[in-house]
Parts: C-alpha cells; sequence; structure tokens
C-alpha cells in the first residue's frame, strides 16, 4: 500500500528486548492482578488524548456512525477516528482491488471475520 514502514525493518537485538521488557512487565501486573486496571487507565488516558481530534472529525463525517470507543481501543488499542476512518477506507480500497484483479467478474462473497467494529466494510 506504499506504506515506508513495510520497507523499514527494527533491530532484532531492540525488538527483542522492548518484547522481552514488555512482556515481563504485562506478567508482573497480571501476577498482582492490576492488568485490567492499567489497561482501563490507558483506554481513559487516550479518550482523553483524542477527544478534540474525534470531536473536530466527528463534524466533517456527519453521517458516519462511529464505534464505540471501548470496541474500537479493545480492537485496535486506540480511539482515534480519523484513523479508523481513513485505513478502514485505505484499506477497503486494496480488497476490493484485490477481488477485481484477480476475480473474472464473479460475484464474490465476502465473509468478514475481522475486529468487531467493522473498519472495513462499513
Amino acid at each position: 500500500m506504499g506504506s515506508t514502514m513495510q520497507n523499514e525493518r527494527p533491530d532484532p537485538k531492540h525488538t527483542k528486548h522492548t518484547n522481552t521488557t514488555k512482556q515481563n512487565f504485562v506478567y508482573l501486573l497480571r501476577k498482582l492482578r492490576l492488568l485490567q486496571l492499567v489497561d482501563n487507565l490507558r483506554y481513559l488516558i487516550e479518550l482523553k488524548n483524542t477527544r478534540r481530534i474525534n470531536s473536530d472529525f466527528k463534524k466533517t463525517q456527519p453521517g458516519f456512525i462511529f464505534p464505540p470507543s471501548f470496541l474500537s481501543y479493545d480492537a485496535y488499542s486506540h480511539t482515534n477516528w480519523p484513523v479508523y476512518y481513513y485505513t478502514g477506507k485505505a484499506h477497503a480500497k486494496y480488497i476490493a482491488q484485490l477481488i477485481k484483479d484477480n476475480l473474472d467478474e464473479q460475484l464474490p462473497v465476502i465473509c468478514e471475520w475481522g475486529c468487531g467494529p467493522a473498519r472495513i466494510i462499513r
């Protein structure tokens, strides 16, 4: 899809250390029975940080129904409506092009097994 991120390769040593550190931290939170509390706090911080951009964006898309924020956060770890909207459109366009390029004018059956908030099929 033309993303420069596809061509970038993370340093395996840094990635391994970061993943191990994060896994250890999550393990500790789980053992202390604090993981849900921390995740809820992260969700509330995300809501606060995206409140203005989401409010402004909703005004530009009056007919679009956004998913509940908790569902978006659970599926994507964010509640940023412009990101939700534009990545959904880009991925839908990409999938439509794949279908067009690879099916001989058949009417495809689309089985959406995705994330819950239906970002692509919307």
